[in-house]
């Protein structure tokens, strides 16, 4: 098989666990990370790896965050707003740009005027 032909990777970075707020706390490298740092990472990865999807890149209240990974990386890969959309929140908390396309879990708890809001954006976004 070959990378990026054959065989592609897909993240799920669960952000939210990581900080709050545009700021990433990674244990591992004990660093801190804004949220233009996070997506610099991300494009270093996918220029190294064949990178096909993000999920949850940034945290779920990272909306300026999220704006400038879908202008950054959203032609190049998907991004899933899975902690974004599939929670139970109001559909004004929700930026109608913040993302391009999203992914809904079978198995999540999501109300119909989030999956309709979610509808609108894709439409929108064509």
């Amino acid at each position: 098989y070959r990378p990026g032909e054959d065989v592609w990777l897909a993240l799920d970075t669960a952000a939210s666990e990581l900080g709050e707020h545009g700021r990433y706390h990674l244990r591992a490298d004990k660093t801190e990370k804004s949220s233009q740092e996070m997506i610099a990472f991300y494009e270093t990865l996918m220029a190294r790896y064949p990178i096909c999807s993000i999920e949850d890149g940034l945290a779920e209240d990272d909306w300026e965050g999220w704006h400038a990974l879908t202008r950054r990386l959203g032609a190049r890969c998907q991004l899933v707003g899975d902690d974004v959309f599939v929670w139970d929140r109001d559909q004004e908390e929700v930026p109608d740009e913040a993302l391009r396309r999203h992914f809904v879990h079978p198995d999540g708890l999501i109300r119909i005027p989030v999956l309709i809001l979610d509808t609108r954006i894709d439409r929108a976004a064509a």
